[in-house]
């Protein structure tokens, strides 16, 4: 992990966006601003073993700073859920669990030229990937 943590990831296309958002039940505003968001994502490795993820779309940022395996208060932009983050080489596995019931599970691979996180629901057969180039 410690030769992507720091490194800054701009977004470049989605797959199966849509879908994924439908699946979740996102609608009206809040679903346009995803679809139309192209977030910038950077891991920063923490001195006490914790990590930061922080994601900016345009002159917002969401950050949330976790330890791999531990349960947290994951702030997003309209509401919070439970989350949990597994560090495991270059990939971040994260389960969030919403109030709805839902459970997402979201991996990350960071590789030395591009990010890819892929996006599945409890109860979706599908999957939502989204591609970002190393800057």
């Amino acid at each position: 992990m410690a030769d992507f943590a720091g490194k800054l990831y701009k977004y470049d296309r989605s797959e199966n966006l849509e879908a994924f958002l439908d699946s979740i039940g996102v609608q009206g505003e809040s679903r346009t601003g995803y679809i139309n968001s192209k977030p910038d994502i950077k891991l920063v490795k923490n001195g006490d073993g914790s990590f930061t993820l922080n994601i900016a779309v345009g002159e917002r940022t969401i950050s949330n700073t976790f330890k791999s395996g531990v349960e947290f208060d994951e702030k997003l932009p309209a509401l919070t859920c439970k989350s949990t983050v597994t560090v495991q080489s270059n990939k971040l596995v994260q389960v969030q669990k919403f109030p709805s019931g839902k459970v997402v599970t979201i991996t990350m691979e960071f590789l030395p030229t591009e990010l890819k996180t892929v996006s599945t629901v409890e109860g979706w057969a599908g999957s939502a990937t989204r591609y970002f180039k190393a800057a």
